[in-house]
């Protein structure tokens, strides 16, 4: 069972260890099982005081009787339900659901609220976009006052917390323990949980003077701190290489626990994910994307030899899978020599945060020091020239994807400039683009294997497009360790 169903406790200001959870909750047994998931004990009403009460529509009276230390309203509460003794209320806004949402936003103080509707939402359509830019604005001073994030917030999106009301508004605990690391504890924050699974690690954007200063991401699974030490070692990569790669870059404080979950503080990237921005087809900033891959790549080119490592771990690890499956033996022992660069390793649109001009690139935990030059920008093209004619199933942006690839898609001509480009700079011998991009997709194809792996039994998030590219790479005709279409 996913422990998503449990993601709001993390609002708390307190680790919730026992609760009752309320017949008229929506999704009852899902959130049952998400708190159990989660180490919490779900005791009947009446078994004592617990830390946590979870109420819905209809249990108005019941949570009175419940003796908790913090009580969860999902959705609107109804005018006839007294609040509780000795606590105070937060309304949030919970986008995606309560029992898997993606974001949770205090409607007080009214910063949060506006930086989340002005710079990070990323409505679908002009009318909607048009919408959240009016909605932010009331929430600037000096029209705040005037019109209660509540009345332009809908019900359905909404959930209260009440703690106790000698707290000093809703700081939730991991915020209020990353004041060690230099992180103001303050009630102006956003969470962010994604649309992943168990292991997808979240983060509280904790806002100064109303825009986001520190990321304090934190994992769901307890003890499970093996992407936090990837990540800190791929952030060192970035730090190592300064100049041009670390101007795009995060910057890590420290890093921490909190009952038992890894955690770490990061600075705040600006903006929303690229992911977010491809519906307006920003072209100038992919091309501003697409110059940082090939500029870190001139940055850091090393010689050849320091890629032996590299090279060793794909002909033993990698290749043996895809023998007599369009793969050569001779692929990687074949391989021209190449400049070892520092590589992102996961440039995904959904890495790059951006304001519309500016962009920084985040989750440096696949990062390696020295990787195989075009990697970052086939996966980064894969990914944005599939997306740009707009969402799709994963089935439809593999198909697009290769298409674009095989020279057979208007975004083709795109890729193979970028291409050509970053060969150039490079001085890549043009026989090794196409062993090169087959060992990348060769490469990312483990992923699946390894997240199952990890994730000990609970559901996988959908495998994306990119993970699924080897298949189709190695059986399209245009394609594979050949690949020249790149140079028409």
């Amino acid at each position: 069972m996913t422990l998503r169903a449990a993601d709001l406790c993390f609002v708390l200001p307190h680790a919730p260890r026992t609760a009752v959870v309320l017949p008229g909750v929506a999704g009852h047994d899902a959130l049952l099982e998400g708190l159990r998931s989660a180490g919490v004990e779900v005791r009947a009403p009446g078994r004592g005081p617990v830390d946590l009460v979870v109420a819905g529509r209809s249990d108005a009276e019941a949570a009175q009787q419940v003796d908790a230390r913090s009580l969860l309203w999902l959705g609107r509460m109804p005018r006839a339900a007294a609040a509780p003794r000795g606590l105070s209320a937060t309304r949030l806004l919970v986008s995606g659901g309560p029992l898997r949402p993606s974001t949770v936003v205090p409607l007080r103080p009214a910063a949060p609220l506006a930086h989340h509707l002005g710079a990070m939402a990323a409505p679908r359509g002009r009318w909607a976009a048009v919408r959240n830019r009016l909605a932010a604005t009331t929430q600037r001073p000096p029209l705040a006052s005037r019109l209660p994030a509540d009345r332009i917030v809908p019900p359905s999106r909404t959930a209260t917390v009440w703690t106790p009301a000698s707290e000093t508004g809703l700081v939730p605990r991991t915020v209020a323990a990353a004041r060690d690391l230099g992180v103001t504890p303050t009630t102006a924050w956003l969470l962010g949980l994604g649309r992943g699974d168990d292991l997808q690690r979240a983060v509280f954007l904790v806002l100064d003077e109303g825009l986001p200063r520190w990321a304090v991401k934190f994992g769901r699974v307890p003890g499970a701190a093996d992407s936090f030490d990837r990540d800190e070692a791929g952030l060192a990569v970035a730090a190592r290489a300064g100049g041009v790669v670390l101007a795009h870059a995060p910057r890590l404080l420290g890093r921490l626990e909190v009952d038992g979950r890894p955690a770490s503080v990061e600075t705040a990237a600006i903006g929303r994910p690229l992911l977010d921005l491809l519906p307006t087809t920003p072209w100038p900033l992919l091309d501003r994307v697409v110059d940082w891959i090939a500029a870190t790549g001139s940055a850091t080119a090393s010689d050849s030899g320091a890629l032996r490592p590299e090279l060793d771990r794909l002909a033993g690890t990698v290749l043996p899978g895809w023998l007599g499956k369009g793969v050569p033996e001779s692929l990687v022992a074949g391989l021209p020599a190449v400049p070892g660069v520092v590589q992102h390793n996961d440039l995904g649109c959904w890495n790059i945060i951006s304001d519309g001009s500016d962009f920084t690139v985040v989750d440096w935990e696949s990062a390696r020091g020295v990787g195989l030059p075009l990697w970052d920008l086939v996966y980064f093209a894969g990914d944005a020239l599939a997306r740009i004619d707009g969402p799709a199933s994963p089935e439809a942006l593999l198909r697009r994807c290769v298409d674009v690839f095989a020279g057979r898609s208007p975004h083709s001509p795109v890729l193979f400039a970028w291409l050509r480009t970053a060969v150039r700079r490079l001085e890549i011998p043009p026989a090794a683009v196409g062993p090169l991009v087959t060992l990348c997709w060769l490469h990312h194809a483990r992923s699946a294997d390894a997240r199952e792996i990890a994730l000990r039994g609970a559901q996988a998030a959908p495998l994306g497009h990119l993970a699924r590219m080897a298949g189709p790479w190695l059986a399209d005709a245009a394609l594979g360790p050949r690949w020249s279409r790149w140079q028409a």
